[in-house]
């Protein structure tokens, strides 16, 4: 029969209990790792907002309705200085659409006016903007140059367009009142004559930081 020697008896101690915590932490972090794929799997998917911009003296520096009316639009120039801010516009809107988010226009003028001016901003083979997103009265029945009360139709029009709720849509326009109707029906609005990198930096990184998890910051 061996002696008892605690001498060994410890150095066994150590041995296991070493043992037993290394893979206790392995085991750990394992399980650590594991919960947080499936969080990252199992997380609300990020949702698909919308930004909708007025046109007139939003988008535009110029009311264009007011100036050209009925004008033939081969008789309508388009030089840089009709925008409200062209470099911010020319960052801003592919910005938006790489990441994800769905841009469209709501004005009571011309689509045809818009969807050239969007070609003289961005190109003639431009895709960001179309008659699929370029809401005027006529999609209602009613002249286009004739003002809805609101732009609730329309802003509720493109969301059912979208399939994305009006709480989703962030809206800039030049008209007060077309901002507090907006937003009796849920949708964020933010006055903007014209929109401008200040106001983007005030309202929009703050809206895509939320709606996006990340803030899309125009470049210095």
């Amino acid at each position: 029969m061996s002696k008892f020697d605690p001498s060994n008896w410890f150095h066994e101690l150590k041995w296991n209990g070493g043992n037993l915590l290394l893979w206790g932490s392995v085991g750990f972090g394992l399980t650590v790792g594991a919960l947080a794929i499936c969080y990252w799997k199992l997380r609300p998917a990020k949702r698909v907002p919308a930004v909708i911009f007025d046109f007139d003296q939003c988008l535009m520096k110029i009311h264009m309705w007011a100036t050209f009316r009925n004008t033939s639009l081969k008789q309508i120039q388009f030089p840089e200085e009709y925008f409200g801010d062209p470099e911010f516009l020319r960052w801003l809107i592919p910005a938006l659409h790489d990441k994800g988010v769905k841009v469209a226009v709501a004005t009571f003028g011309r689509q045809e006016v818009v969807l050239e001016a969007m070609r003289t901003l961005f190109g003639q083979d431009q895709t960001f903007f179309g008659t699929h997103n370029v809401s005027t009265p006529k999609d209602f029945g009613v002249p286009e140059g004739s003002s809805m009360g609101s732009k609730n139709n329309q802003l509720q029009a493109l969301s059912k367009k979208f399939s994305i709720p009006l709480k989703d849509i962030l809206f800039f326009d030049d008209d007060s009142h077309n901002i507090e109707e907006a937003k009796k029906i849920g949708v964020q609005a933010q006055e903007a004559m014209p929109l401008t990198r200040t106001i983007w930096e005030d309202v929009g990184e703050p809206w895509t930081r939320k709606m996006l998890r990340q803030p899309l910051r125009f470049p210095e």
